[in-house]
């Protein structure tokens, strides 16, 4: 079941910031740094960003979470990801899916990932994004930037 979560609701906000905290220390050993943004993130400035999330949720559990903004007629993924405790049970696939569908309007999906991150490379690129650039943030991180025609 998909759901728009509201992170003004710190029931809702606490458990996003929980699974991010988790999945995205994943990222950062494949990555290794830890420089990552939703790393560095604080709970408040989770609450103020000004993205749409929507969550997959199995059994009354939150388990996966997709953000996003459509920027004319571009719908950017700010963030995907799952609980750890849940990976490869296509709940990232669902949420493309289920936000793809709900913006058919969109003519074209954006999203990024660290440059070692090999499974969400190839998660995108399975799922039909190309590479379009890449761009050097630090010594440490370099993002690659996936682009797909819908």
């Amino acid at each position: 079941m998909f759901q728009k979560l509201d992170l003004s609701n710190d029931e809702i906000a606490q458990e996003v910031y929980r699974i991010q905290k988790s999945a995205y220390l994943i990222e950062a050993e494949l990555l290794g740094t830890d420089e990552i943004p939703p790393l560095q993130e604080s709970y408040e400035s989770l609450q103020a960003v000004d993205e749409l999330f929507i969550g997959s949720y199995h059994d009354s559990k939150l388990v996966g979470i997709l953000s996003y903004k459509i920027e004319g007629s571009t719908l950017d993924i700010y963030r995907l990801f799952v609980d750890p405790r849940v990976f490869r049970q296509g709940i990232g696939r669902q949420l493309l899916d289920y936000v793809n569908q709900r913006h058919s309007e969109c003519k074209k999906m954006i999203v990024s990932t660290g440059h070692k991150n090999l499974p969400a490379i190839q998660f995108y690129t399975k799922h039909g994004f190309e590479k379009e650039s890449e761009v050097i943030l630090s010594e440490n991180l370099t993002i690659i930037n996936f682009i797909k025609k819908i």
